[in-house]
């Protein structure tokens, strides 16, 4: 079944006033797509079908700056590689009918350009997702990879990027896989993420937003109304969700009065995410505190066991099977050593203190 996209009643803004619209610290909902395919094929489709229905209620073109040279700057989405290459392949057949040559090879004309070379002028990934995705492989990695990996999706230029991207290649197989899936599996993705190597300007850039969590709280939001639907069913509930999140703002404008207990402007957000990371960090400290403490209690046991080892064996005459028991013992002592000492650079540093203190009695 082909994608389809239908008109949101979002249409209605211009009843209440362009102007005020754009300006209201909100995401609003200009179309619902239901799609029954991923491909890249399904979503270049999807993003035709929406430039027409733009173009139907405004009368304009959909029309981008790097292929116009006046519209969208920027569109941010998440790691999905099929809506990225089809947002590209739509791109390359709107600009089939443009006259004009590419701002930065100006030698080419912009009809010319790839489906990838067009999202390196426009196209960003949520920061979000990808450190998200970061973190589902942190057990694999060591924290040197793992600052690396991160430190791609930054505006700052790398002393040397290649260096960096040398580091996460020898950082064991699942940072080679990921860096393999970045460079050459998505070819978007470095350029998405790593302003440098990207065509958008630093100011656009800037300007422009690092997440898509805007959007991604619009379905959840909707899912609250219903979720396992028929096409129709979600048609209808999306069509309802909509005008009544417009009237909302409707009401909003013309009485102050908002839809909830708490302003939803930029600063709240702002100290809620202070707020959530400085929790999710203590959570984090309390995890590896507690396995340093289990580490320690382990430690005692084998030492303990070394010791009773040494004691039987007082007089010299160590069996075979003896000697090697007690060299499995020093192995499992000297590993869950080396395994503590790298939990404690995460800890909250009660445990190096410690540590340092046995160090010195020793």
């Amino acid at each position: 079944m082909a994608p389809s996209a239908s008109p949101s009643s979002a249409a209605k803004p211009l009843m209440l006033g362009l102007e005020k619209i754009l300006t209201y610290p909100t995401t609003i909902a200009l179309c619902r797509a239901f799609i029954t395919s991923q491909s890249a094929e399904a979503h270049k489709y999807l993003f035709t079908k929406i430039f027409e229905i733009v173009k139907q209620d405004t009368g304009r073109d959909m029309e981008f700056a790097h292929i116009h040279g006046r519209g969208s700057e920027v569109w941010t989405m998440d790691e999905h590689k099929g809506q990225a290459l089809g947002f590209g392949m739509s791109l390359a057949q709107l600009s089939q009918n443009v006259v004009g040559y590419d701002a930065w090879q100006v030698h080419r004309l912009v009809c010319s350009l790839t489906a990838y070379e067009h999202l390196e002028r426009c196209f960003r990934l949520c920061e979000i997702h990808f450190h998200r995705n970061i973190v589902k492989i942190k057990s694999y990695l060591s924290p040197e990879v793992m600052k690396a990996m991160r430190s791609i999706a930054t505006t700052e230029a790398h002393p040397d990027f290649e260096k960096t991207l040398d580091l996460i290649r020898h950082g064991g197989p699942k940072a080679r896989n990921w860096l393999y899936d970045k460079t050459t599996g998505s070819p978007f993705a470095i350029p998405a993420l790593y302003q440098p190597r990207s065509k958008i300007s630093l100011e656009d850039w800037r300007a422009s937003r690092s997440s898509s969590n805007g959007v991604e709280q619009k379905h959840m939001d909707v899912n609250r109304n219903g979720k396992g639907l028929t096409l129709l069913g979600g048609v209808m509930h999306g069509f309802q969700y909509d005008a009544q999140a417009l009237d909302a703002i409707k009401e909003h404008i013309e009485t102050q009065v908002h839809r909830r207990h708490q302003p939803a402007d930029h600063q709240k957000r702002a100290v809620q995410s202070v707020l959530r990371n400085v929790r999710a960090g203590s959570r984090m400290v309390e995890s590896v505190d507690r396995k340093i403490s289990t580490s320690i209690e382990k430690t005692s046991r084998i030492e303990e066991q070394i010791f009773q080892a040494g004691q039987r064996n007082k007089t010299g005459n160590i069996t075979k099977a003896a000697r090697k028991r007690l060299d499995n013992l020093c192995n499992q002592l000297e590993q869950e050593e080396r395994e503590r000492r790298l939990l404690v650079t995460n800890g909250s540093g009660v445990f190096s203190a410690a540590m340092a203190l046995d160090a010195d009695a020793g």
